[in-house]
Formats: structure tokens, C-alpha cells, sequence
């Protein structure tokens, strides 16, 4: 039945009526808000509820399957063929105790998949009722997601000797030039709409002109302030590192190496796809976390990721972050909203197979642990 929902919407967005498509799927989660997502490989698998988001304008409708926008936690690929059956559990409604009983019934643990504590501040509410009544496991704790904004985790005094974490404000668009003022925080700047994502609206100002622009440009949107810390190295190119941390482990993700500073997942597909030497760099640093023109090693970065992962308490998130000319690990962003890997990226980039089979094994690792005996995950991502 759910298929064929999403069929149905998917022609019917085809075809011109998104707005019908959203209310009939609407109308449908409204009344079975619990909807398959991947059946098992056993006979008695472990049951895993996804929580997501019941919005409408948060999914786009395809003639196979339900695509979520930005914000969200990648996991449907780290359990597909696996022991563990998954089902969304859609919210829509504050819940009440006969559907958290239900969830209790149904499932065997839960994950939060809504991972934008800006974007999705009311349904994580709905999803912080559940994670108080429920007797079941929560992962990535809906309390501990409210606690990812930006401006949350630049004033969380995580800066340690060898890392820093950029100052950063939310801010009205109308009131962000007294910010800045009250703040003293100096230019350049960087200015992003909160709940963006993949760089959407992300530019760097380099005055109050600058600043003024950007801020007509988005009136009536709130706004992050973050100080630009210029990471470029002495090669001249900017790298992007994202590790991931499951359960307290430690696993290097990707780096993205380019001859401009804002750097996203689309950026590797700009020259570093081409270029043998990056390509190695990044080998280099997923086999054993090593990094290029800087002394940095595995044992720090990990003190890094721990002081990050005791702060956050999530139990699968990102980190991303570069190296400044000073030899210090600076803090981009820490959610559990990254993207872990790309199918599309395997041609140019083979050995991302091993990547995500090894990030999927630690995930699947991180639901058992949590309703049976503990099962170990060692290693880096190459182990």
C-alpha cells in the first residue's frame, strides 16, 4: 500500500500537482504514520523504527521511493540485506501514550532521523515525547539533536589546545550588522540561513557593504555569523576532512581538496576527480588518518572527536573540519545531517566501496549493541 501511495504521488507530481501529491500522502501517513523501509535477510530480524519528519515538503516523490531533502540522516543503505528490518515512523501529531505503547510493541529499538535541529525543531519535539515515555533504546536522542545548532556548539567551550572552534551567532537577517558589532566579531565573515545545507546561501563578507547585501537578500530569514578562519594550505588548496563517529569510534569519511574555500560533496567532481595526487591524499588520510603539510596525528584527532562526541552525546554524526596555517584542527560543523557517501562517486572513487562497508558494518554494530549483547567495531575504515 505504501508503494503505490508513493507511485501514485510521484505521477501525480509529474504531472505538475505537487501540492495534490503532499496532501494525499498527508492524509495517508495521518491515518498509518508507521510505513515499512526495508524488509530482512532472517527470519527473526531486529526491529528498528525510523523517527522522521511527517512534513510533505520535506520528501520528493519517486516512482520507486521516497527521497528525503536535507537534514536528514543517511541509514536506509547501512541496513539493506542486513539482520535489522526498518519502518519510518512518520510524525505528524503530539503522540500519545497508546502510539508510544505501540512503538514499544513493534519495535526493538529507535533512531532519530531528523538530524537539523533548525529545521526540524517542532517534529523533534513530537520525537522528544516519545524518547521520554518510551522504554525503548533511542539513537541519536532527539534531546541530544536539539543541541547541534551552530551558535549551541560554538558556545560550548570545546576549543583544546590543538583545535579551535569558531565563534558563531544566530542572528535576525534585519539585526545582523549590530550583531556583528556587539559581538566584535572581525571580517571576513561567513553568513548562512539556519537549516541550510550543501552550501545553500553560504558566502563570505568581507564588510559591512558585504554584510548589508547579504542581508537584503535574505530579509526575514534568521541568519548564523561565524568568524572565517582561512584554512588554505601551503600548496594552496583547501582541504575539507569529515570523520564520522559511531558510538564513541572514531572512522575517517572523506577529504575534498580544491582551490576554494567553500567546499562541498559536489566539489570533488571539479578537478579532484581528474587529479591522481588527491585522490591519494585521501586514501592517505582514510587508511590511517593522515594529513598533508601538518604533524597532526590519529590520537589527536580522536581527543578531537571525543570532546566533540562527549559534548554533542549523538551516536552517529559527522564531523567536518580542515587544518589552519597554524597547525590546529578547526571545527566546520558536527550533525549527524552529513552525507556519508555517494553511489555516484564509486567510478571516479573506487575505494569508497570499502568506506561505506565499513561505516555500515559500525552502524549496524551501534543497533545491536543497543538491544543485545555488545559486538565490537576495531579498526579504522581500511583496518
Amino acid at each position: 500500500m505504501f508503494a503505490e501511495i508513493i507511485e501514485r504521488c510521484a505521477r501525480l507530481s509529474a504531472d505538475g500537482q505537487g501540492a495534490h501529491a503532499q496532501q494525499l500522502f498527508s492524509q495517508f501517513i495521518s491515518r498509518r504514520p508507521i510505513q515499512p523501509q526495508h524488509s530482512a535477510a532472517v527470519d527473526r530480524p531486529i526491529r528498528l523504527g525510523i523517527l522522521v519528519s511527517g512534513d510533505p515538503s520535506n520528501v520528493l516523490f519517486t516512482s520507486s521511493s521516497l527521497i528525503f531533502r536535507g537534514g536528514y540522516t543517511e541509514s536506509s543503505h547501512h541496513t539493506q540485506g542486513s539482520d535489522i528490518r526498518t519502518d519510518f515512523v512518520f510524525l505528524t501529531t503530539e503522540p500519545d501514550g497508546a502510539f508510544i505503547g505501540e512503538l514499544g510493541e513493534r519495535f526493538d529499538v529507535l533512531f532519530n532521523a531528523m538530524a537539523d535541529a533548525d529545521g526540524f525543531h517542532r517534529e523533534l519535539a513530537f520525537a522528544v515525547a516519545i524518547e521520554k515515555q518510551t522504554s525503548l533504546p533511542v539513537l541519536n536522542r532527539p534531546t541530544a539533536t536539539l543541541g547541534t545548532a551552530r551558535d549551541n556548539i560554538a558556545a560550548g567551550n570545546l576549543e583544546g589546545a590543538d583545535w579551535l572552534v569558531p565563534a558563531c551567532h544566530r542572528v535576525e537577517a534585519e539585526t545582523a550588522l549590530d550583531m556583528r558589532a556587539a559581538k566584535a566579531l572581525a571580517y571576513p565573515l561567513l553568513v548562512r540561513p539556519t537549516g541550510s545545507h550543501m552550501g545553500e546561501g553560504l558566502e563570505k563578507v568581507a564588510d559591512d557593504d558585504d554584510l548589508a547585501r547579504y542581508v537584503e537578500k535574505f530579509a526575514g530569514r534568521d541568519l548564523y555569523l561565524s568568524q572565517f578562519v582561512d584554512c588554505r594550505f601551503p600548496d594552496g588548496y583547501y582541504r575539507k576532512y569529515r570523520c564520522y563517529v559511531v558510538d564513541g569510534r572514531v572512522f575517517a569519511n572523506q577529504l575534498i581538496i580544491h582551490d576554494h574555500w567553500k567546499i562541498h560533496g559536489g566539489s570533488r567532481f571539479d578537478g579532484m576527480n581528474r587529479i591522481s595526487w588527491m585522490k591519494e591524499e585521501e586514501r592517505g588520510f582514510l587508511r590511517n588518518f593522515g594529513f598533508a603539510y601538518h604533524d597532526i596525528d590519529g590520537k589527536t584527532l580522536e581527543q578531537f572527536a571525543s570532546t566533540v562526541w562527549s559534548f554533542l552525546g549523538l551516536d552517529f554524526f559527522g564531523i567536518d573540519f580542515s587544518i589552519s596555517d597554524s597547525g590546529k584542527i578547526v571545527l566546520f560543523e558536527a550533525n549527524a545531517a552529513m552525507r556519508s557517501f555517494g553511489p555516484e562517486w564509486y567510478r571516479d572513487f573506487p575505494y569508497f566501496k570499502t568506506v561505506t562497508q565499513r561505516l555500515g558494518g559500525s552502524f549496524r554494530a551501534m543497533v545491536r549493541n543497543h538491544v543485545q549483547a555488545p559486538t565490537t567495531v576495531t579498526g579504522n575504515v581500511f583496518g
